[in-house]
């Protein structure tokens, strides 16, 4: 997901960023959910409790992540769209970043200088 939203526009709006986020990377990762589901929970059918037990909760562990990719880092790719499209600091969101282009050399010099 985070590799489809690396290959949009930057800019491009947020919203149709993350239209073309879901539309490449959502597929794919539900057509992998359901599967990895659907295998753990054969499992239920086996004779042996310990690993009906295993099976549930590791399909129940794949439904969360899915909720989990679909909703909340969706969500947060979109959060880290709307700073990065309004030139936010990408750690320190309330401070704006100075763009190199604008920066000047004395900033140059100490980026440099602690590359060393």
């Amino acid at each position: 997901m985070l590799a489809s939203w690396r290959r949009t526009s930057p800019h491009d709006p947020v919203p149709k960023r993350m239209a073309e986020c879901y539309a490449e990377a959502a597929v794919s990762i539900t057509i992998t959910s359901i599967t990895d589901m659907l295998s753990f929970w054969v499992g239920v059918l086996t004779p042996f409790p310990c690993v009906q037990i295993f099976s549930v909760y590791s399909g129940a562990a794949v439904v969360a992540t899915y909720i989990w990719h679909i909703f909340f880092f969706g969500g947060a790719i979109a959060l880290s769209g709307y700073h990065e499209a309004d030139n936010r600091h990408s750690l320190i969101w309330c401070k704006q970043a100075t763009p190199r282009s604008k920066a000047g050399k004395e900033s140059f010099r100490i980026l440099s200088s602690l590359s060393k």
